[in-house]
């Protein structure tokens, strides 16, 4: 950030892929710096060295704790900071030809529905909710798992919910007594399924999820209500009166 003004958002599910390998490249930076401190107070090379989750393990087979590497790389003169960069792949994509790599990463993963609807009221509920999502390598699996889980909240808001409405170029709904977003309360059952298939070039093979745990929630739910009305919603949010009259009515000014 101290190089780039605008280096751009987190957004495209990008952040794990590029600040990941960025953060661990500075890491491995720092941890050479770390060995000679440890190779140091051990008197031996780096080469004779092993890493031992916070310790040292030298030749002598004695540990060395991790704070005493870091009080002796300060005794060293040795700055104990690091920073690491990371690009994304180029781009190969042949247009003309129809082939090639247009994106370094891709997300995979699936949802499947289950709701309860009333045809004469026109309430849906969503009973459960299955998902699995492809995230390269779980590197924090509660984080990962709340990602699923807010993905499918935000997809569950965007399917029954969420509809913004205009009137001469302005947005009519600005309040959330009007724009209803689901709550704890609204979110059904998950049932969260990560599958690991490390990407190549991803952090300790870790790539993106994010959006795509928000993606297939609404055309899951939509898909479930369909089956049970035996007609489709094409337009979203599915509400009460799309439910029941196939149409939404409007509003009179």
């Amino acid at each position: 950030t101290d190089t780039a003004i605008d280096s751009g958002p987190t957004v495209a599910s990008r952040a794990t892929i590029l600040g990941g390998n960025a953060v661990r490249i500075a890491a491995q930076t720092l941890a050479k710096l770390l060995d000679m401190a440890a190779a140091d107070l051990l008197n031996c090379q780096v080469e004779q060295l092993l890493r031992q989750g916070e310790r040292y393990i030298g030749p002598s087979e004695e540990p060395l704790a991790w704070e005493l590497a870091v009080e002796h790389a300060r005794q060293m003169g040795l700055t104990l900071s690091a920073r690491g960069k990371w690009a994304a792949p180029a781009i190969e994509w042949d247009h003309h030809a129809g082939h090639g790599s247009p994106y370094f990463a891709y997300h995979f993963g699936a949802q499947i529905a289950e709701v309860a609807v009333d045809s004469l009221t026109g309430k849906v509920e969503v009973v459960k909710i299955w998902a699995a999502h492809d995230v390269g390598k779980v590197i924090f699996p509660e984080g990962a798992l709340g990602q699923v889980y807010g993905g499918i909240a935000q997809g569950l808001g965007y399917a029954l919910t969420e509809g913004v409405e205009y009137a001469n170029g302005y947005i009519q709904n600005i309040n959330f007594d009007e724009y209803i977003i689901p709550t704890a309360v609204d979110v059904p059952e998950i049932e969260a399924q990560l599958i690991e298939h490390p990407l190549s070039h991803g952090p300790f093979g870790a790539k993106n999820l994010a959006e795509p745990t928000m993606v297939p929630a609404a055309p899951a739910i939509l898909n479930a209500i369909a089956h049970a009305l035996g007609r489709r919603i094409r337009h979203l949010p599915a509400n009460l009166e799309r439910i029941t009259l196939g149409k939404t009515l409007k509003k009179q000014g």
